[in-house]
């Protein structure tokens, strides 16, 4: 999310991308999530995270 965040908020597109690379790379990128929920009830802000990290993988992938 926080690489999202310097993509849309501080306009650093290259920046982020590179580092959804470096996580894609060792296997830790939002494309990685398994949409199973176990995260929602746990998130103090009540994010449908699973469709957030969805929304982050189709933003900062290199085709995004």
């Amino acid at each position: 999310f926080q690489l999202l965040n310097f993509y849309r908020l501080h306009q650093l597109g290259d920046y982020a991308r590179a580092g959804y690379a470096r996580l894609a790379r060792a296997g830790t990128s939002a494309a990685a999530c398994l949409a199973c929920g176990e995260c929602e009830p746990k998130c103090p802000q009540r994010l449908a995270i699973p469709d957030r990290l969805r929304e982050v993988a189709d933003t900062l992938s290199q085709g995004g």
